[in-house]
Order: C-alpha cells, then sequence, then structure tokens
C-alpha cells in the first residue's frame, strides 16, 4: 500500500482494528522470511538472480512461448533444448540449527558417518555422528527454522543428479557437516488450499468496515480531500 506519509500511522492502526475479529496482527522480517521458505517462494538478489532461469526455479510453467514476442525468448528457448545442470530445491536438515547463506552443499561421501567427541557443555563425553562430505553439488541460498511446520529448512541449488526427492546430501556450516534430505516443495501446503479456502462468517466475524470509515478516521479539520485516482475526462482539453 503506498500512502502519504502523514496518514501511515493512522492506516496501519485502521487496519489492525479491522483485522482483530480474523486474527491479524503484525509480523517482522524474520517471520515473513520463514514463512516464504516453507513455501518456496524465491527471492531476488538471495535465490535468484541474473544467472538463473525460470528452468533453475521451477517456475517454467509460467512461461508461454506460443503467445508472443518477449525480450529472453529465443535465451530461454536454448536453455530448454539443451536442459540445465542445477535445481533450486528443498531441504529438510537434521539439524535444530539453521544453514547460512552460501554454505556448500556435498554428496554423501563413501564413508556413511563419522563420531566427533563433545568437551563441554551437559553434553561432554558423547559422540556425535554426522554424514561424511563428498564432492560439492551445490550451495545454500537460504535456510531458516519453519516454525509451522516444526522442521529446519534449506533452499539451495544442488547438481541435477542429486535433485530427486530423497536424496541424502551433506551441508558444511561453519565446519560442521548437517545432513539434509531434498524434499518436494513447497513444505507448507503443497495442494495451495489454504490460499484458495474460503472464510467461513461465525458470530465473532464481522465485516470489514467500508472505505469511507477510513476517510472519516483520517480526515483532520482543514485538510484538503485526497484526489481521486479516477482519469478525469476534462483534464488536458483546452478552453
Amino acid at each position: 500500500l503506498y500512502t502519504p506519509a502523514e496518514e501511515a500511522g493512522a492506516l496501519w492502526e485502521f487496519l489492525l482494528s479491522q483485522g482483530k475479529a480474523f486474527g491479524l496482527q503484525p509480523y517482522g522480517v524474520l517471520a515473513m522470511n520463514s514463512l516464504r521458505v516453507e513455501k518456496a517462494f524465491p527471492l531476488y538478489g538471495a535465490d535468484i538472480s541474473l544467472d538463473y532461469t525460470p528452468f533453475h526455479v521451477g517456475l517454467d510453467r509460467w512461461i508461454r512461448f506460443d503467445k508472443r514476442e518477449f525480450v529472453g525468448r529465443e535465451a530461454l528457448l536454448r536453455v530448454q533444448e539443451q536442459g540445465i545442470d542445477e535445481r533450486w530445491v528443498g531441504l529438510v536438515l537434521e539439524s535444530k540449527t539453521p544453514a547460512n547463506p552460501n554454505d556448500p552443499v556435498y554428496s554423501v561421501g563413501d564413508i556413511a558417518s563419522f563420531r566427533t567427541m563433545k568437551f563441554s557443555g551437559g553434553e561432554a563425553g558423547e559422540t556425535d555422528e554426522a554424514a561424511l562430505p563428498g564432492e560439492q553439488i551445490g550451495h545454500v541460498t537460504v535456510s531458516v527454522i519453519g516454525h509451522t511446520v516444526g522442521k529446519t529448512l534449506a533452499m539451495a541449488y544442488v547438481a541435477t543428479s542429486h535433485a530427486w526427492p530423497g536424496s541424502k546430501v551433506v551441508i558444511v556450516s561453519a565446519g560442521r557437516p548437517l545432513l539434509a534430505t531434498v524434499t518436494p516443495t513447497p513444505f507448507f501446503d503443497p495442494s495451495g488450499a489454504r490460499l484458495r479456502a474460503k472464510t467461513k462468517d461465525g458470530p465473532d466475524r464481522v465485516a470489514p468496515a467500508p472505505a469511507a470509515s477510513y476517510a472519516a478516521a483520517t480526515r483532520r479539520p482543514g485538510k484538503r480531500e485526497p484526489r481521486s485516482s479516477q482519469p478525469n475526462p476534462q483534464r488536458g482539453r483546452k478552453a
């Protein structure tokens, strides 16, 4: 929403008050990042750049080669014909701590696992098993705690030879190997049922106030009415 700066506070309070009956509440950037990873929504600059195409991130279904010409059409046709060597996939980590962006992803080595001794803390003296990294096959773009699904998640570019669901990989984060499994995405609501669901009216539900209520709530004495967004048929005519 774009609004004059002096009206932003009033608009914020108005939206929260109208959405209270529907459970509307504010959230921050960390929550937004966690939610978008659970739905496998790529973020430009973090997950996608000029180096990748819709084929790499699973968005090629939105390309319509048969409709009209567009910038990049020939380049995408070449990618479609030649194929890709890596794909953006979802990972579920066997760790309570997320990985870091750009952490390398490896195939699982020939030796299944190795053990390290813990020397401090309440678990001192116990051993910790981890998979041994093999050949590097990709890198992490984002990793979060998925609070809705209750799992530690990551998105990574992985070689197509290891991009199939169920494939075991190793992320090396801060020198520590983390075992992960390639998992179909989105992690949350894969069928999109929540997105298409209709809200059921109940005794605790109230209809949103009409737009005029906001105008009345934010109007100040002597304040000029906002200009209409509708085109003015008289504008531009000569006398």
